[in-house]
């Protein structure tokens, strides 16, 4: 969810949020009853998947 949100804002995609997400959500609620850390290492790892990804963006732009 955090990888999507960081996507969708860069990219400029919007979604509208689903029962699934909140699900998911619920999850990561109980996961951060356990480890409170556990959202700061999945936004660290969300944000070099974008990075990663807008390498890709640059090569095109620039061999266009």
């Amino acid at each position: 969810e955090i990888g999507s949100v960081f996507f969708g804002n860069h990219f400029g995609i919007q979604t509208e949020p689903s029962k699934e997400n909140a699900a998911y959500v619920q999850n990561w609620i109980k996961l951060l009853e356990y480890d409170k850390e556990a959202v700061f290492f999945a936004a660290k790892e969300a944000n070099k998947a974008l990075t990663y990804c807008m390498a890709f963006d640059e090569v095109q732009k620039s061999a266009a």
